[in-house]
């Protein structure tokens, strides 16, 4: 597959055309949106079932947009945000001069640009609930309803006690999933929780009971309990949008990876020089989040996993993919010294190295694109960096 869009060569002439890639089908549209995109900032990777996260240069408020109609729906900026309470560490003096917390302030401080990665729509409330993850330093969830909402509502930790962070008000969580109408998180060891968006309930006596949207635990037994143990953890959609899968790929130098938690001997490889282990498990929603062991991911699919968005493709639709195989996103491959793992086998490829594309793209004068590229090598890079990329979207 190739698609150039961009040129600062005479003989590459800039075409304000963005190719859409429907994962699930393999379908591919052309649209212009140089309109909106000379006004907005697209975050790219922040799709939501479909539709694209914009925000507005001038006002940083944040449209939703159906790139094949180009309706847009309306919401508060996203430099508005309150959480639910003052978070318990503005009340140290070390604290506050740290992390930007005032005494007695609910306000979240989000720098702009704003480090948005991470989108899912909730249809537990009416309208449904836009649910964005701001990353980096902030580790916050923030939701909003469009129409209603003044403001973005910081998701309270709920039943989620991570020491330092819950009392800077902040979150644990590694990927973002919105399937079949409620958003789902993990955290990095395997721990698997949703939003509970309300409405605020109160007890007898007319006290607030739990403070709403909140996280909540959908399920924890299989989340990695040995400390020696290093994870990160992806929820992905299958391609027929059927089940939910978890990723998780584990390494530790110091032991604890190679038996289960009942003792019974595990499949590891090497990366970087560390045993190391990759994991499936299908999610059973339904039986409140039961976690399935898998032994792959099957034979006509393959995942590609990262913090922005893990994508599943059928080698079927896509047949130059490799089947049955984990492509890890090109931060993690440069960091593990590993690309694939493939179930099959157990075996492991040698990491992808993008630059000496961007070197050749520079000496022409034009700068990267799918001239260069493979589909796969798109993808390791969009579902971590899409920003590298933007001329190519890839939409579900």
């Amino acid at each position: 597959m190739s698609h150039c869009s961009s040129s600062s060569s005479p003989s590459h002439r800039p075409t304000t055309t963005t190719t859409l890639l429907n994962v699930a089908t393999g379908a591919r549209f052309d649209v212009d949106l140089s309109d909106l995109f000379s006004t907005h900032h697209l975050h790219l990777g922040s799709s939501a079932d479909g539709l694209l996260v914009l925000r507005d240069k001038a006002t940083n408020a944040i449209r939703l947009l159906n790139p094949l109609t180009r309706a847009l729906v309306e919401f508060p900026p996203i430099t508005d945000v309150e959480a639910l309470e003052v978070p318990p560490a503005a009340y140290s003096i070390t604290f506050r001069a740290n992390f930007n917390l005032e005494v007695g302030s609910t306000k979240v401080h989000v720098p702009n640009p704003p480090p948005i990665k991470g989108a899912g729509i909730d249809d537990a409330t009416s309208p449904p609930t836009l649910v964005l993850c701001l990353r980096k330093k902030l580790a916050h969830v923030v939701v909003a309803k469009p129409g209603v909402d003044a403001h973005w509502v910081s998701v309270h930790h709920g039943e989620q006690q991570v020491d330092l962070l819950t009392a800077l008000g902040r979150i644990l969580f590694q990927s973002l999933l919105s399937f079949k109408g409620r958003c789902y998180f993990t955290t990095p060891r395997g721990d698997v929780m949703t939003l509970d968006l309300g409405p605020m309930t109160t007890d007898r006596w007319g006290w607030s009971a739990k403070k709403k949207p909140r996280m909540v635990y959908l399920r924890r037994e299989m989340a990695l309990a040995d400390d020696r143990v290093k994870a990160m953890s992806y929820l992905v959609r299958s391609h027929d949008e059927r089940t939910m899968l978890m990723v998780r790929y584990s390494f530790s130098h110091r032991g604890g990876l190679n038996t289960t938690g009942d003792g019974n001997p595990v499949k590891t490889f090497i990366s970087k020089g560390a045993p190391s282990r990759m994991e499936v498990f299908k999610m059973d929603i339904d039986g409140r989040g039961r976690l399935i062991p898998l032994q792959g991911i099957g034979s006509n699919n393959a995942v590609f996993v990262g913090d922005t968005q893990s994508i599943m493709l059928s080698t079927v639709k896509f047949p130059k993919i490799a089947a049955n195989t984990v492509y890890m996103n090109y931060l993690w491959q440069r960091v593990r010294l590993f690309g694939t793992y493939r179930f099959e086998d157990g075996k492991t490829t040698p990491p992808r190295d993008l630059r000496r594309y961007k070197e050749k793209a520079k000496n022409l004068g034009f700068s990267p694109c799918a001239c260069h590229l493979e589909l796969d090598d798109y993808l390791i890079c969009h579902v971590q960096h899409p920003d590298q990329f933007h001329n190519i979207l890839f939409v579900d």
